[in-house]
């Protein structure tokens, strides 16, 4: 009994129990999930078929509809077996904690971050990986991302390695192969790998082969999503989706996507809340013999918490206009274009979006801190944009806005570990008991966001 106490003791110490700890939470809110859309259609279509029989319906199918062919295949595979949703439960939990345990690798120094990170991410809204299915949504989008942020971990690991390893290689290409499978994250790399080429040029030319091979894969990746059949048809079914998307113009397009994804990011979720928090905490501290700066968060701040007030009183108009929802056309449309509201709410979004932009870049000590941090934000962004230049732009539900979210995230704990020295000097961060019990209070946030993700997938399944 005294072995298990000191065993479960150790691993309650270790820097990456948060992750555990979340990945176990994830796997409970895994068991209630229902068995609907994608997932049920290929349950009903693999019954009774041999595995060389599924599988060549898999490539049939990554031949006519999508050009996903490894994670499609990998969902049939855990749909067609047996046991494969049980599997998928536990395979589930074990992404999420390498996705944690990658971003933290990648971007935290200081390991008290990693609670930050974790509340984060389970902030996020879960439900959206399940739009398609449990299975299909989740390999599709959150497995990939998890091997993007491996792509990006062994980036790290190689730029800071004196010698390469073939294993490293190995794997880097591998990953490379599986992430850019997806078409967001696909966009995420060839900007990192271009970057990063550039970047060696100048440095170590030695190096810069491996990301070449790394680029020529992601490149390979393009040919297959611009020229398989499964383009062309999927090209002609989503015109079926949104009949009128050839008469949108230019301008009207990305105010769909731009419009949409502010209104998204800004005032239905937390994550943006508490970024907006630690930035005005930080400036606070920075510019403390000059408060003015301080307003340009705070004002974003402020309207962002206006969101979510209670619909009652003189605050109703503000908060219907803050929380205006978009139509298939974006905000503004041939019913309302004559109307000041949505001119006013997009204005509104424009002024919140670029509060946390000025407050970002009033943070950095150099450009390369400006580049990093406002690209981080833009190539967020960026995944979600590209989804208005295509008939898919409301086709694939909020499941498109995963990697603007973890965008985000990883903005919010990079900001809080870099500039954690803006803090460092209060004295009651020092004191280990207050240490202890803001550690718990981040638990408790942590099981109580959980809570709120099962809750939703709870009363999801009632509609099922």
């Amino acid at each position: 009994m005294k072995r298990k106490y000191d065993l479960l003791s150790k691993i309650m110490k270790r820097n990456d129990f948060v992750f555990i700890f979340v990945a176990m939470l994830f796997y409970f809110i895994a068991l209630i999930t229902p068995i609907f859309g994608d997932d049920a259609t290929r349950t009903i279509m693999y019954e009774k078929l041999s595995f060389t029989e599924m599988a060549g319906l898999s490539w049939q199918s990554s031949m006519g509809v999508s050009m996903r062919i490894v994670s499609n295949f990998i969902v049939d595979t855990l749909i067609w077996m047996q046991n494969g949703y049980f599997i998928w439960q536990i395979l589930n939990s074990i992404m999420i904690y390498a996705l944690l345990w990658t971003t933290s690798y990648i971007f935290i120094h200081d390991k008290r971050m990693n609670l930050l990170l974790a509340f984060l991410f389970c902030l996020y809204p879960y439900l959206d990986m399940m739009t398609a299915g449990a299975v299909s949504t989740s390999v599709t989008y959150l497995w990939n991302l998890t091997a993007g942020m491996g792509v990006i971990a062994f980036l790290k690991k190689i730029l800071n390695s004196k010698k390469i390893s073939a294993k490293d290689v190995i794997f880097l290409d591998l990953l490379t192969f599986v992430a850019t499978g997806h078409e967001q994250m696909l966009v995420v790399l060839l900007v990192v790998f271009i970057i990063t080429i550039i970047f060696l040029l100048q440095k170590d030319r030695k190096k810069t082969l491996v990301f070449i091979s790394a680029l020529g894969i992601s490149i390979i990746n393009v040919k297959l999503l611009l020229f398989m059949p499964a383009n062309y048809n999927r090209y002609i079914s989503e015109h079926h989706w949104f009949p009128d998307y050839e008469m949108q113009s230019f301008i009207n397009k990305i105010e769909m996507a731009l419009t949409s994804s502010l209104h998204r990011i800004l005032f239905t979720n937390g994550i943006f809340m508490v970024l907006m928090l630690i930035l005005t905490f930080y400036i606070y501290k920075k510019y403390q013999d000059n408060y003015r700066w301080v307003y340009i968060s705070a004002f974003g701040l402020v309207i962002t918490m206006a969101a979510y007030l209670p619909k009652e009183g003189v605050l109703e108009r503000i908060v219907n206009l803050l929380t205006m929802q978009q139509g298939q056309y974006g905000t503004i449309d041939v019913t309302n274009y004559v109307i000041v509201s949505p001119y006013a709410a997009i204005v509104i979004q424009l002024i919140v979006a670029s509060s946390c932009m000025i407050a970002i870049g009033m943070l950095c000590n150099n450009f390369f801190e400006l580049l990093l941090y406002e690209g981080i934000i833009i190539i967020g962004l960026g995944t979600r944009m590209v989804m208005g230049f295509s008939p898919t732009i409301w086709a694939s539900d909020d499941r498109t806005y995963l990697f603007c979210w973890f965008a985000l995230i990883v903005e919010t704990v990079l900001i809080a570990d870099s500039k954690r020295y803006l803090i460092d000097k209060i004295c009651i961060l020092k004191n280990k008991t207050c240490e202890k019990y803001m550690s718990d209070i981040v638990y408790f946030l942590i099981v109580c966001a959980s809570i709120s993700n099962a809750l939703d997938v709870f009363l999801y399944r009632g509609v099922y």
